[in-house]
Parts: structure tokens; sequence; C-alpha cells
């Protein structure tokens, strides 16, 4: 009859890998935001200058 060897102390604890994924998630929606917002303040940028202008 084989023997499984495993560690008695798993390597890594659940509740570390459940906020581990947290926050990994957390930073994926927070430079999503960055990007949304960088692309917002570039397109009100052009538009406005595409007013002060007169090109519109």
């Amino acid at each position: 009859m084989p023997l499984e060897m495993r560690p008695a102390i798993p390597a890594a604890l659940p509740h570390a890998a459940v906020a581990r994924g947290r926050g990994e998630r957390l930073l994926r929606c927070f430079a999503a935001a960055v990007t949304v917002l960088a692309a917002t303040i570039a397109v009100l940028g052009a538009a406005m200058t595409a007013v002060i202008l007169g090109i519109s």
C-alpha cells in the first residue's frame, strides 16, 4: 500500500490565497478605471481644443 507524502502544513493558507486573489481583482479594476478616466480626459481635451479653435 503506497503512502501519500503530504506536508503537515499547506504551503499557502486558503485565506491568504483568497486575499491575494481579491487584491489582484481590485488592482485590475483600479487599472481599468484609471484607463477609462485617462481616455475620457483625452477626448474632452480634444473636444475643448476643437471648440476653442473653431474647428468643429
